[in-house]
């Protein structure tokens, strides 16, 4: 337990830490004193402790959810036992939206993240600040009930005629008589007239009872009249005596006027807190809450002013009668600082006013008039307050006009905290469900909610006899666009695609954001496939038009996949993996089409399902492995290089070469892994060649891995672990990479360059429209020419002169120019005549492992 500091600047806070970690716990008190705080704190970490604890005070619990020792529920439990009141705060990494619902429900009074802890202070502050209200409550209801056992008495006495004999100070005081006005006089006379049954039955009831004295806690309360009209309540006293033989009597009446006002606040604010936490709705929790205020107080009228949003202007949401009638159908409204609710407002001040006194403009006159004319005398407006400042204003009638009541004031203070309360409760609740049915970027339902509807939607098909379509939408080129104009574009582009989508649907269809491009769409009542067909056109034509985004169009497509209740699936889940294979046949089909669910297509899901675990299986078993394909320089034909290529044998499928998984190591996001692990195993491999001293590795990189914020140290990390020569190793990146790289990625190649002489070349060249500037400003080492420039008639005027334009263009630049996939002496000699300075493919050697390489340069074929 830490020991008192000096704390003149910080507020002092008694903190209970629930928490195994004596880490998380340190790094709360830091944050605590960072927030102004001076911590007197201790940390327990099972229940023995904590019940040990609890005998001392503490201002706040701070609790971890998921111990080793005991639960963090378990620990609000005990709390709630041992310390009633005592506000619990769960702090925690492990606690999701769903769990953190049910911990409020149970009495926690809020939850923080571990990892963003920014909403700790304001949590505290707010429940201090409950704390010091529920105090104030407290200490209100001991000030009441000390005045109530410290008041003067009134002691009466009486003869058997029930003749006043006897007039204390006290009485006087309690009904207003002077002595001698009231001696003399008959006791019923100070009895109102509806009441003198119940009265006479209290004194025949004592006079013929065996008793000599009723106290006043055990007898019947009743009503006396003061001198000026009014009634007192008072509880009642008896006792008897004889006086010369003479039957006397003595009354002794305790004005409970007070103790029947601090009964019916009680009642009130625990009627109050009921509604708060009986599982309501909101707008239900504050019309039963404003009805009980006017039952109980006896008041006519009770209403709600909340800010609307959209205005800014005040507007009467709630207002309820003494007989539970509901008012404001057409809200009431006025401007923050105008009318009463307004001052308040803006004032955070409550207010007392006597109408017919009010001073106002025009619009509150004419309500001061309505008001007026209800038979409603006098106003009082309080602040709802919150932990952000007002939340609402509370205004409530009474028939009579009444000067300004501090009681009553305080009264409806506590009134409005209990409902600031509920208001705060509930914004969290629709806060949390928010969170954990809808998508944060976009407002539309997210996966779990779209689940739920589409099981609903099932159940309402199979009763009507319908068809229900499931639609996959899966955005193309999203991701590059992403990667090119950054998250913020990306995500006013997925909204403005949700708001397309949206339009071209029915109010009864449902479109979801399921992931992070792609999106779900329940599509209920139809008739036939066609209908289904004629949404997703629907749906395609909603991205002919591009995307303008701070004035940038954006052009994107989509891939729909289409499944039918009942006929392809008769179940959620196979018609979710119905919809996905489809949504993959149109991407393989170049996007922007949309297909039906055809049979097979499971197979095929299910197939590359396993294929994306089994690949990860084998990077993390090194179940792969990599062969090399010699490069020759011409025209000496000496072996200058090699390049890295990526095997996998399957246990099933055989050899299978880099075509038949990098493209699936990309889409599930093994792509850093594998990269990773092909450039460690190259370095390692023909570093350890005793004939390869001099030999460059080529490497494949894709666009994915350069756009990875690790990937530079991760290269420069291999290198280091490997001892292999930074000077050796070239990475390739295709030319359509080139297009794609941000120009991060792009200054990232040039940082390996000049900063560990990594060379890099162009794979691919010849096909697609590299710009220029890009390669001279990357210092690019190598282009490397692309298979198909020399497939057919190579030797062919045309297919010479391409190949010399790139010859001329690598020289122009500086850039020396290899050519792949050749596999005939033609080729050979064509690349020959034009200058190219060397080649790859066949004709020199099949991709070979690194044992057969080394065999392969000691037979001599390295010239």
């Amino acid at each position: 337990m830490s020991s008192p500091a000096k704390q003149s600047e910080s507020a002092l806070l008694r903190v209970l830490m629930i928490d195994d970690s004596p880490d998380d716990a340190l790094l709360l008190v830091e944050h605590l004193r960072n927030g102004g705080y001076a911590p007197l704190w201790r940390r327990v970490d099972n229940e023995a402790m904590l019940l040990s604890a609890l005998d001392s005070d503490w201002d706040v619990v701070l609790a971890d959810y998921t111990m080793p020792a005991f639960s963090g529920r378990r620990a609000l439990e005990l709390v709630l036992q041992n310390a009633p009141g005592l506000p619990f705060i769960f702090v925690s990494g492990t606690l999701g939206e769903d769990t953190a619902v049910e911990g409020l429900q149970a009495g926690a009074a809020d939850y923080v993240t571990k990892n963003d802890l920014r909403r700790l202070l304001p949590a505290i502050a707010r429940e201090r600040a409950a704390d010091r209200s529920r105090r104030e409550q407290a200490a209100f209801a001991a000030r009441v009930k000390h005045l109530l056992s410290v008041s003067a008495d009134a002691v009466i006495g009486f003869d058997s005629a029930h003749c006043i004999s006897l007039w204390s100070n006290g009485a006087r005081q309690l009904l207003g008589y002077a002595e001698h006005e009231a001696v003399g006089k008959p006791l019923a006379s100070l009895v109102p007239e509806d009441g003198q049954s119940m009265f006479d039955q209290l004194l025949v009831a004592f006079r013929t009872s065996d008793d000599a004295v009723w106290t006043l806690d055990e007898r019947s309360e009743v009503e006396v009249l003061h001198s000026g009209g009014q009634r007192v309540p008072v509880e009642v006293g008896l006792s008897r005596y004889d006086e010369n033989g003479a039957s006397m009597f003595v009354m002794v009446l305790r004005d409970i006027t007070q103790r029947r006002l601090s009964e019916r606040e009680m009642r009130l604010l625990l009627l109050i807190a009921e509604v708060a936490n009986d599982g309501r709705g909101l707008s239900d929790t504050l019309r039963a809450g404003l009805h009980h205020l006017c039952q109980v107080l006896g008041w006519p009228q009770a209403q709600l002013w909340q800010q609307e949003r959209a205005t800014g202007r005040l507007a009467c949401t709630t207002a309820v009668t003494a007989d539970g009638r509901l008012l404001c159908e057409s809200p009431a409204t006025c401007l923050p600082g105008a009318d009463l609710p307004g001052r308040v407002w803006q004032s955070g001040q409550a207010q007392w006013v006597e109408l017919e006194e009010e001073r106002v403009d025009t619009v509150a006159s004419e309500r001061r008039q309505s008001l007026q004319a209800q038979g409603l005398r006098t106003a009082v407006a309080v602040p709802v307050v919150g932990e952000n400042g007002v939340l609402a204003v509370l205004e409530c009638f009474l028939a009579e006009r009444r000067p300004c009541d501090e009681r009553v004031v305080r009264v409806l203070q506590t009134v409005a905290a209990q409902i600031g309360n509920a208001i705060q409760r509930k914004q969290i609740e629709q806060r949390l469900h928010q969170l954990a049915h809808y998508d944060v970027v976009t407002g539309l339902p997210n996966r779990v909610l779209f689940a739920d509807r589409l099981d609903q939607a099932l159940a309402e098909t199979a009763r009507h006899g319908s068809m229900l379509g499931v639609i996959f939408v899966d955005l193309d080129r999203f991701k590059s666009i992403n990667d090119s104009f950054g998250h913020e574009v990306g995500d006013r582009l997925l909204r403005s695609i949700a708001e397309r989508l949206q339009t071209a649907l029915r109010t009864e269809d449902t479109v979801a954001r399921l992931a992070g491009d792609e999106f779900g769409v329940l599509v209920p009542g139809l008739g036939r496939a066609e209908d289904l067909a004629r949404v997703a056109h629907k749906l395609l034509e909603t991205f002919q038009a591009p995307f303008v985004i701070d004035g940038q169009p954006l052009s994107t497509g989509a891939s729909l996949g289409l499944t039918l209740y009942p006929t392809d699936e008769r179940n959620a889940s196979g018609l979710l993996r119905n919809a996905d294979g489809a949504m993959y046949r149109a991407k393989a089909r170049g996007g922007n089409v949309f297909c039906f669910f055809e049979p097979g297509m499971t197979m095929q899901a299910t197939d590359r399902l396993a294929l994306e675990a089994e690949l990860a299986t084998a990077i993390a078993g090194d179940a792969l492995s990599v062969y090399y394909q010699p490069v020759k320089s011409l025209p000496d034909g000496q072996v200058v290089a090699v390049e890295a290529l990526v095997r996998w044998q399957h246990p099933q499928r055989g050899l299978l070469l880099a075509d038949s998984f990098v493209s699936v190591a990309e889409e599930c996001g093994l792509i850093q892994a594998l990269g990773e692990w092909v450039l460690r195993q190259a370095c390692r491999e023909i570093g350890a060649l005793s004939l390869g001293g001099g030999l460059r590795l080529a490497v494949n990189v894709s666009v994915g891995q350069l756009k990875h914020p690790g990937f530079e140290q991760r290269v420069v990390d291999v290198l280091a672990e490997t001892g292999f020569d930074p000077r050796r190793l070239q990475l390739e990146v295709t030319e359509a990479t080139l297009l794609q790289g941000a120009d991060a990625a792009l200054e990232m190649l040039r940082r390996l360059h000049e900063q560990h002489g990594i060379h890099f070349s162009i794979d691919d060249f010849g096909v697609g429209y590299s710009s220029f500037a890009r390669l001279k400003r990357l210092t690019v080492s190598r282009i490397k020419i692309d298979p198909a420039v020399l497939v057919g008639d190579s030797a062919s005027p045309q297919g010479a002169a391409l190949v010399s334009a790139i010859v001329a263009l690598g020289r122009s630049l500086g850039i020396e120019v290899v050519a792949e996939g050749v596999e005939s002496g033609e080729q050979a000699e064509l690349l020959a005549a034009c200058g190219c300075s060397e080649l790859q493919g066949f004709l020199v050697s099949a991709p070979l492992p690194a044992q057969a390489l080394e065999h392969w340069l000691a037979t001599g074929a390295r010239h």
